[in-house]
């Protein structure tokens, strides 16, 4: 496996490196230089599991730079805190703590931006390692502990399987005819019970993560076996060319969720007595397979959003389709609309809490259009201009020994500033560290010293008490709308 993955390595060593030399500063600069690392080395991401597959292949990089120097990247949070928190909630998983209470004390929630970071971190590790058995044991403790992702966590299962198992036929380890009780055994021991692999999500991982130009043929069961077994005949037939159309459209247009998606699709047109001849798979758009499949199903409810460019905010709408009357509304800041599965998780719950929630729809639809109306929202958000994504948070204006200042928290493509205006014209901004309120007056210090006029740099020292106020103030303010 490590020959495999050995230009990954060779590129996660350089960089952590560079990030343990100051050279790299923060997250956002570090997935910038790895986007351009493997783009110039023509490599993918391993894993596919948001919108975003380089910041979850920070999990691969950490992994090996744990190995390479294990007490100096766990200092880089700037770059790593996800992974570093992740890692806290395997160790603790490890020593045999509670995987919910792990993940709330580490990460500060249990949901799955979480779980699938240290699940990412967990296949790393074994990846890595060759034969490692973190990842079945975390798996495990995941899944007992927070039923609610089981879906979630049996996807990742999958996906890590195929991984495997595609990893071994590029190795030459060995042939397509071994690779079906391979794949069994594989995830029996994930504790995958029905035991399937997804043969279309591993030729992809061949082609396109090994360079394995003929792709392994891994027969799969598929997971609506179990729904066609429970069918007449007849129907079970008329339905399954229309579920294979539609995984081969979603697999070709690149969605990790592919058959996840189709059999969720597919089982709700079956509930609601759709006929199948009357569904034209070939012309359903694939990045939003839904707009059409509402139509198929007859609903009478819709999900929209609106973006409020003065407030800087997503109002979601609840509408009624035939006439658009909105039936419930929430609004989002927009610089928390940047995280599908945190924003999925928000929409969620409104309507469960608001009572909102559509009647006569499985959950797992429901999910399904959620997700989809978060992708749109998010692939918005991150289009916005910084001017556009910018939000002033607290304002304060006072006077220190005789001089007007005006404080500002202001809130920039998911980071906290500082922002000092002294009456004399003197702008002054610096980055708030969210964890430490005497690094980021460290900072102002030094910001203080060189750029203040001599005729005002009197006023820095009790200048420096009144910042320290107002951060401590609006910190929290400032931390929640990131």
């Amino acid at each position: 496996m490590r020959s495999l993955l050995k230009e990954r390595i060779r590129v996660a060593v350089d960089l952590v490196g560079d990030a343990l030399r100051g050279e790299i500063s923060d997250r956002r600069d570090f997935l910038e230089s790895l986007r351009r690392e493997y783009e110039s080395r023509a490599l993918k991401p391993l894993w596919c599991f948001s919108d975003d597959p380089y910041d979850e292949e920070l999990a691969f990089i950490y992994a090996v730079g744990k190995q390479v120097a294990t007490e100096e990247v766990s200092e880089l949070r700037e770059v790593f805190a996800l992974e570093i928190g992740a890692d806290a909630v395997i160790s603790a998983i490890l020593s045999g703590r509670d995987a919910r209470d792990a993940l709330r004390e580490c990460m500060g929630a249990s949901g799955a931006r979480e779980v699938l970071a240290v699940s990412r971190l967990a296949a790393s590790y074994d990846l890595i390692e060759q034969g490692g058995e973190i990842l079945p044991q975390v798996l495990g403790s995941l899944s007992a502990s927070l039923p609610e992702l089981d879906d979630l966590l049996l996807r990742f299962k999958r996906y890590y399987a195929s991984t495997q198992l595609t990893a071994l036929y590029a190795l030459g380890s060995t042939d397509e005819k071994t690779l079906e009780a391979l794949a069994k055994s594989l995830a029996l021991g994930l504790g995958d019970k029905r035991a399937k692999v997804i043969g279309i999500t591993a030729s992809r991982i061949a082609t396109e993560i090994f360079g394995v130009k003929k792709a392994p043929a891994i027969p799969s069961t598929g997971a609506l076996d179990e729904v066609f077994s429970q069918l007449d005949r007849g129907v079970a037939e008329a339905w399954r060319p229309v579920y294979s159309q539609l995984v081969t459209r979603f697999t070709e247009a690149g969605r990790p969720d592919a058959e996840r998606l189709a059999e969720v699709l597919v089982r709700e047109a079956i509930n609601r007595g759709v006929d199948p001849a009357s569904i034209d798979a070939a012309s359903i758009d694939p990045q939003n397979p839904l707009e059409a499949w509402r139509r198929y199903l007859n609903l009478d409810w819709r999900l929209s959003y609106a973006y409020l460019n003065i407030r800087s905010e997503y109002e979601v709408r609840l509408e009624r389709a035939h006439d658009f009357t909105v039936l419930g509304r929430l609004h989002l800041v927009a610089l928390r609309s940047i995280h599908r599965e945190k924003l999925s998780e928000m929409v969620y719950q409104w309507l469960i809490d608001s009572g909102s929630k559509p009647k006569g729809v499985s959950d797992d639809y429901l999910r399904a259009e959620i997700n989809q109306l978060a992708e749109s929202i998010v692939r918005h958000a991150r289009s916005l201009t910084v001017r556009q994504a910018h939000l002033t948070l607290a304002l304060k204006r006072v006077e220190v020994s005789g001089v007007p200042v005006e404080l500002g928290l202001h809130a920039k493509r998911h980071r906290l500033y500082l922002q000092l205006k002294v009456a004399n014209g003197t702008k002054i901004v610096v980055r708030v560290d969210s964890r430490s309120v005497e690094r980021t007056l460290d900072r102002l210090r030094n910001a203080l010293r060189n750029a203040l006029p001599p005729k005002v740099r009197g006023i820095a020292e009790p200048l420096e008490r009144e910042i320290g106020e107002f951060l401590r103030t609006n910190l929290g303010v400032g931390i929640k709308q990131l």
